[in-house]
């Protein structure tokens, strides 16, 4: 289940629904991006809400996500993406409102540096 610490305000579907409404959020700004191939890295690839047609429109690409802690997962993620492609990103579903702004500069600021925070 996600979102446990705020399940036991708003519930189990409460917290449910948040944590859908974060990802539906974040995913809409890289999709929308138009230089950006959104991939999307989970524990659960096989899960019926990525593959449903019309529940999340976009989903092209799903990666598994690795096992270990947040860093060997980030890392595993990272190594899988810049093995085709020259840059990354690393969004967690925990940054809804994330301005386009700040991706469209980050991407500018790697033409410059090997990482971007």
């Amino acid at each position: 289940m996600a979102k446990t610490r705020l399940a036991a305000r708003l519930g189990d579907d409460g917290a449910a629904a948040l944590a859908r409404a974060f990802f539906d959020d974040i995913w809409a700004t890289v999709s929308a991006l138009g230089w950006a191939e959104p991939i999307l890295v989970t524990t659960e690839p096989e899960a019926p809400e990525w593959r449903s047609a019309g529940i999340r429109p976009g989903i092209r690409s799903i990666w598994a996500q690795s096992e270990g802690d947040l860093g060997a997962r980030l890392e595993s993620a990272f190594r899988r993406a810049l093995a085709g492609s020259a840059a990354a990103f690393a969004i967690g579903t925990d940054s809804p409102g994330l301005p386009a702004d700040l991706l469209h500069a980050a991407r500018a600021a790697l033409a410059e540096s090997d990482a971007v925070l």
